[in-house]
């Protein structure tokens, strides 16, 4: 296995979810309950999609 099979397994999905947490962060200050629940949204949607990516079987 090589340097970017790695760095694709697990960087990649940990920095999804660190940027969407982010936006989240971010629209959840802006004191609007819409903006809150789309933020909700967004971090449940990647947290699905990398989830899903995680349980893929590795590339041989």
């Amino acid at each position: 296995m090589n340097y970017w099979y790695h760095f694709k397994r697990a960087f990649i999905p940990i920095a999804i979810l660190l940027v969407t947490l982010a936006i989240y962060q971010m629209l959840y200050r802006m004191n609007n309950m819409w903006y809150s629940l789309g933020g909700l949204i967004l971090v449940f949607a990647a947290i699905y999609f990398v989830m899903r990516r995680l349980k893929t079987n590795p590339e041989d």
